[in-house]
């Protein structure tokens, strides 16, 4: 089986999974360790200074676990178009306004 297209779909697969989960399974309410924060910033390339510092912000504060509580309690929660990921809504905001 060595070298076949199963093979080479299922090593594309992990990693595929790799990137988009790169420090594996999430847990609520555990914020990111400063390496991974760093990390992801690094992502950014060619993001001016104030965005970059607004987007480690945002990493650093813990959104989830307060809006599972409100949600648990029956409580509104206002929506955030595809979840709250600073990372992806920079990608996708890019991706909107380039020439490609």
């Amino acid at each position: 089986m060595a070298g076949s297209k199963v093979e080479e779909l299922w090593l594309n697969l992990l990693e595929t999974e790799d990137a988009l989960v790169p420090e594996g399974l999430h847990i609520i309410g555990k914020s990111f360790s400063d390496a991974a924060r760093v990390g992801y910033l690094d992502l950014l390339d060619g993001v001016d200074p104030t965005r970059r510092v607004q987007v480690d912000q945002m990493l650093k504060e813990d959104h989830e676990l307060p809006a599972l509580m409100r949600a648990l309690s029956g409580r509104f929660i206002a929506p955030m178009p595809r979840g709250f990921d600073p990372i992806n809504r920079y990608f996708a905001h890019r991706a909107q306004y380039s020439c490609v």
